[in-house]
């Protein structure tokens, strides 16, 4: 089925122009929270994500669900540095597999902070 889009409210806005590009080295802070404001996991509050950015795989799968990392990078391509947004997943967000759901099955909002953007060329991709 169609995807529902990925809806964004931007909860500290950011004065910065930079934004990821192709191949960038980002790193970000992730709150999980359900549609009731209710925290599902704030593992990723003080331990930040770091990921290598690519636009393409900023995309959800054909069934409709979400990869986990696919859709951190669909919302980081909406994104400049300092900002923080939540944005509402109302697809299933999966496990790198394509698996399990990874926090339950209902609409679920990623706090998502961009703590860095930087061109990292010894960052091994994978």
């Amino acid at each position: 089925g169609a995807c529902s889009p990925v809806e964004k409210t931007v909860i500290k806005e950011s004065e910065s122009t930079v934004t990821a590009k192709e191949g960038d080295y980002v790193r970000l802070s992730l709150v999980v929270k359900g549609e009731d404001g209710e925290v599902l996991d704030d593992h990723f509050k003080e331990r930040p994500l770091e990921i290598v950015f690519s636009q393409h795989t900023g995309e959800a799968e054909p069934n409709g669900s979400w990869k986990a990392g696919n859709v951190l990078k669909k919302a980081v391509k909406t994104m400049t540095l300092g900002e923080t947004s939540s944005f509402r997943v109302k697809d299933q967000v999966l496990d790198k597999f394509g698996n399990k759901p990874f926090w339950g099955t209902g609409v679920v909002c990623l706090e998502i902070s961009l703590l860095m953007v930087s061109k990292e060329d010894d960052i091994n991709k994978d």
